[in-house]
Parts: C-alpha cells; structure tokens; sequence
C-alpha cells in the first residue's frame, strides 16, 4: 500500500499567519496538529505573480520563462509534465479540491470545447473532486457525509 500525501496550497495566505509560524494571534490548531507530524515548506518563494503562473511554476517545477503561462489565463504546455502526472505514474490519484485556475493547451482542442473558454479548468493530471469554482460541491459534500459529517446543504460548504 502506498504512503498518501497531502499537498496544501493556500492561495494568498501569508506565510506568517499559522501558529506553527509562530504568529501570536493565529490560532490554527488543526494544521498544526498537522505540521507537527509532516512536512512544511517553511522558506519557500513563489517563482511568479498572479496565482495560477504560480502554481503552473510549482507544479511542473519550471521557471515561467520555459512554461510560459505567465498570467492568469495563458494555457500551459500540455508538453510539460507536472506533479500530478508524474504521481499518476507511480500508481498515485491525485485529487484536486479546490483549483488550480489552468488554461488548457488549445492545440489538440476541439475549437468549440468549452476548456477553450476558461481559464478556471484543472491542471492536467488532477481528478476534480471538489472543483470550486464550479459552485457544487456535491462530491465533497458526499466525502464528507461518508466519513461521519452532518452536512445538510452541500453549496454552504463555499460559505463558510
């Protein structure tokens, strides 16, 4: 059986606002709780501004310069491996909770796929579980309800 890994990324989240960080008044006992049996890229740096040239720049490891999706909305090279697809590799599912806001590559698309119109797709390799910006959290609320908790309307999990 494989190790599982969980992999967190808060979009514009101070890197000093976690208790783990030290922050006085951040009380975050549960990802703490967390660190404190894991790992935590204490000192990392984005590569790249706005959020998805960002997480295109973590997830494939390439500089911007190379990858090319340098503001939100310019497709990545569907050419560029990433994380996901290199843990599909090894017998890993990635699952993707939340987004990733990725343009698909438009060669090989139809020219009437609704990816084309879209900046807000996941980035290949992931399976979308919870996709929010879709709005309907159903399988996550499904996720949920599977494992013990009362959730009586799924779309006021984005609300919270």
């Amino acid at each position: 059986m494989k190790n599982s890994v969980l992999f967190i990324c808060a979009d514009q989240w101070r890197w000093d606002c976690f208790g783990f960080m030290g922050h006085k008044h951040a009380h975050t006992p549960n990802i703490d709780k967390l660190v404190s049996r894991s790992t935590a890229f204490r000192k990392h740096f984005t590569g790249i501004v706005p959020c998805g040239p960002s997480r295109a720049t973590m997830f494939t490891g390439l500089y911007p310069f190379i990858h090319r999706s340098v503001y939100n909305g310019a497709p990545l090279d569907k050419r560029f491996t990433s994380i996901p697809l290199e843990a599909r590799k090894l017998g890993y599912k990635p699952a993707l909770y939340g987004y990733t806001d990725t343009s698909y590559d438009p060669r090989g698309l139809e020219k009437n796929d609704p990816r084309l119109f879209t900046y807000e797709s996941p980035m290949y390799g992931f399976d979308q579980v919870c996709h929010l910006p879709q709005g309907n959290p159903e399988l996550w609320a499904n996720h949920l309800k599977l494992h013990g908790y009362e959730v009586k309307k799924s779309n006021e999990l984005l609300n919270k």
